[in-house]
């Protein structure tokens, strides 16, 4: 097969044609023994960093601490070659694996070093190339390709219909990467941040019924940071500050009230949807993150 010129000037008309030229890329890699995958990925990357890829990632696809995930999952045993630990959210998962693509491609994770810790499935060392393009570049692709895909649909309809998806975001980014950072033996963080990233997506989308929803059950989710087992218990016996308890009655009340009348009102002749003024209840669900990040590093000062 004659190799792809990735450095070419030609810019796909739109997202799909590139989506569509991707592919190619992508099939490459799929039959390229260890030896030219290298070369097979460099490629791929390539072209996913050029237009009109490389804005349709950046916008779909969530911040991540890379070096963060990968030392933790590099400092098991070195003779173990167990397989990554993926997260269970689809853009988060990507987004870790499209940086991962790019260390190697950029040499920052040596390439043999990377086989030899994840996927040493045998004695023969053809198999560890083929193990780590079926187990982490084709899903890889394959979800990348599904994210895009849908966003540029949504995106069509935004447009047909003159409906254009909500800016910014729910969780604000700087509070999620200190959620995310935060190191701590009493309780696994992984589903709330996994909640932030769902909220903040379907913001975006202007999903309202699902943004009610999530609040909601972050809201459930978090009491146990608190020494409690329900939310009321934060909003009311949590000894926190004046202003946070009135943020945390806010959520309390409203918020879930919101969440009850879309969640469990039977179908009706007539119906008022929800708003996004209705359902942002980012601020105070700042104010709660950011008092769940100062309790679980003084935790881990005292200890």
């Amino acid at each position: 097969m004659a190799q792809r010129e990735a450095d070419s000037e030609e810019v796909p008309d739109t997202l799909q044609d590139a989506l569509d030229e991707l592919r190619g890329y992508a099939r490459d890699i799929r039959t390229a023994r260890f030896p030219t995958l290298p070369g097979a990925l460099q490629r791929y990357m390539s072209r996913l960093n050029r237009e009109p890829l490389s804005t349709a990632v950046l916008q779909a696809l969530p911040e991540v601490d890379f070096r963060l995930w990968y030392g933790e999952a590099g400092s098991r045993d070195a003779m173990g070659a167990d397989p990554l630990n993926w997260p269970t959210s689809i853009h988060e998962r990507t987004a870790l694996q499209a940086k991962l693509l790019q260390c190697i491609v950029d040499d920052e994770i040596r390439l043999l070093d990377h086989l030899l810790a994840f996927h040493r499935t045998s004695n023969e060392f053809t198999s560890y190339a083929v193990d780590f393009v079926e187990q982490t570049f084709v899903p890889f692709h394959r979800d990348l390709s599904l994210i895009l895909s849908r966003n540029h649909q949504r995106d069509d309809e935004a447009v047909n219909t003159g409906r254009q998806p909500a800016q910014g975001s729910y969780v604000d980014k700087d509070r999620r990467h200190e959620l995310a950072a935060v190191e701590t033996d009493r309780f696994d963080l992984k589903r709330l941040v996994n909640l932030c990233d769902e909220l903040n997506l379907c913001y975006r989308q202007d999903c309202h019924h699902a943004v009610a929803a999530l609040t909601r059950s972050l809201l459930d989710h978090v009491p146990p940071i608190f020494g409690v087992s329900t939310f009321s218990e934060v909003a009311n016996n949590y000894g926190g500050s004046k202003s946070f308890k009135k943020s945390m009655g806010h959520l309390d009340r409203s918020a879930r009230n919101i969440a009850d009348s879309h969640l469990h009102t039977q179908i009706r002749r007539t119906e008022a949807l929800p708003t996004r003024t209705q359902v942002n209840f980012s601020q105070d669900v700042d104010v709660l993150l950011s008092e769940i990040v100062r309790i679980l590093r003084n935790v881990n000062r005292q200890t």
